[in-house]
């Protein structure tokens, strides 16, 4: 397919590492290339890697046997994507919450450890990692919500481990103990 990029014409669609791009004719100048984001590959050729609303404007023009990108066609394309703008990831609500549910869950620890109501005290634990995770559902671009939840994460898998390691060594230590009172009591039958 043949496409024009604005003051570029002549150029072709083609993938590069399966990412959608447009070719620019070798004759072009460089300066004028660089003006609408192209760069230049390894094998000497400018590129320009298509952004989502491209696409989206290329698929809308698939029967056309030239495809224009223009200004008249910038303004409809983004247009059209502000409709669909993207929620901000990285909002301030997103750090607030993901402050206090680590605190909620420091807390939740700490009282579980000096307290002796148990199941009270794991309140505000659990509190704190569901509001971890429904900031990684609704910002899930937040990167400190990720790293957290991903640590927290390895850490239950490991705490998992570590209680059948210790469950096992339990049930041998119990098996040890039961085969010996056994052996133990056989004894004393024999003796009397």
């Amino acid at each position: 397919m043949k496409v024009k990029y604005y003051e570029v014409h002549d150029c072709d669609f083609e993938y590069v590492d399966n990412i959608s791009a447009i070719i620019a004719p070798e004759d072009t100048d460089e300066e004028l290339l660089k003006k609408y984001d192209f760069v230049q590959l390894l094998d000497g050729r400018w590129c320009h890697y298509m952004t989502l609303d491209e696409k989206l404007h290329m698929i809308n023009h698939e029967g056309d046997e030239i495809l224009i990108f223009n200004e008249e066609n910038r303004i409809i394309i983004r247009e059209s994507s502000d409709d669909n703008e993207p929620v901000e990831r990285d909002a301030p609500a997103a750090y607030i919450i993901v402050i206090l549910s680590v605190f909620l869950i420091i807390i939740g620890l700490m009282s579980f450890h000096f307290s002796e109501g148990a199941a009270q005290s794991l309140i505000p634990f659990f509190a704190g990692i569901i509001a971890l995770f429904a900031v990684r559902i609704v910002f899930p671009g937040n990167k400190p919500a990720e790293i957290i939840t991903k640590t927290l994460s390895v850490l239950f898998v490991i705490l998992f481990i570590g209680l059948a390691i210790l469950a096992y060594a339990i049930s041998k230590a119990c098996n040890n103990c039961w085969d010996y009172s056994w052996d133990t009591l056989e004894g004393v039958g024999r003796i009397g």
